[in-house]
């Protein structure tokens, strides 16, 4: 049997990825020079969590044409040189035409583009090194780059820390530590009825006087602390009685997060741009690449 065979295009632009991205500090450093060889004066970045599930680059450059935005995501596709004597005259950053292709196959990315000449811009999304959409849409002269959920599809490569969970994982998680938090002093004789009973106690009373929005009533408090069947630490993201992830607030609550994310996909993009927190964020970025 032959054993030699060439590498599905996707399989290489993973292994590109490897040797042109390692960390989104590497993205940032690729996009920002080809923003610079495009011209442009003024050129923004944005990031989120690290620049793990976002990285936005906008530029004021000449931008490109609709072909030439679709085609910025092949491999080798570049517009500065076209011999090898051009190799030995170049005065730009970059040439190879690797970055790109490299990035969106680890990735989710968004490209918005405009010459000066034109009147609409395009849009091209391509997720995981595989072309989704382009279309015609109104903005900026220049290119605006949005890189989502970098190595989604690479998960031995997406090793970052994230100190949240060390907190969550490291600090404890007893009555005796609650006791030292809220009330700033040690639980004697800990685990007898008496002593624990009392201590509990203490720390409702600290945690209503520390909390503004907690209320002093049973059924408040019955509710607001029965919601440890939670898939994220803020209760945002919790289980049905079939282990099934669901939205727990808003128009959706008690809908699985599957199904909200399958009928309204801009839904995981509010979340992910929204006030809430790191690990909530994770957790949704999970159960979207789960459903790929």
């Amino acid at each position: 049997m032959d054993r030699i065979k060439l590498l599905p295009e996707i399989v290489a632009n993973q292994i590109a990825a490897g040797e042109v991205v390692n960390a989104p500090s590497n993205v940032v450093k690729e996009m920002m020079e080809n923003s610079i060889d495009a011209g442009a004066k003024c050129v923004r970045v944005n990031f989120r969590n690290g620049g793990k599930d976002m990285i936005q680059i906008v530029d004021d450059g000449i931008g490109m044409s609709m072909m030439d935005a679709r085609m910025a995501f092949d491999r080798h596709a570049t517009s500065k040189i076209r011999s090898i004597e051009d190799v030995y005259q170049l005065y730009t950053f970059g040439f190879r035409g690797e970055a790109l292709a490299s990035i969106a196959a680890v990735a989710e990315v968004e490209l918005r583009t405009r010459r000066e000449e034109d009147e609409l811009g395009t849009l091209t999304e391509i997720s995981g090194g595989e072309f989704r959409n382009q279309t015609l849409v109104s903005c900026s002269k220049g290119s605006q780059f949005v890189v989502r959920n970098l190595f989604y599809n690479v998960p031995s490569r997406r090793k970052f820390i994230d100190v949240q969970v060390i907190f969550h994982k490291m600090e404890q998680r007893t009555l005796v530590a609650a006791m030292k938090f809220y009330c700033g002093k040690e639980l004697e004789a800990a685990h007898s009825a008496d002593a624990d009973t009392l201590a509990t106690y203490e720390v409702l009373c600290s945690q209503l006087d520390r909390y503004a929005d907690l209320e002093n009533n049973v059924d408040f408090l019955s509710e607001f602390s029965s919601r440890g069947k939670t898939a994220d630490f803020a209760g945002r993201i919790g289980f049905d009685e079939n282990g099934t992830e669901i939205i727990t607030f808003g128009k959706h609550k008690g809908k699985s997060v599957e199904e909200v994310f399958r009928k309204e996909p801009s839904y995981y993009d509010w979340m992910m741009n929204g006030d809430f927190p790191l690990y909530t964020k994770q957790v949704i970025t999970r159960i979207k690449t789960r459903m790929k």
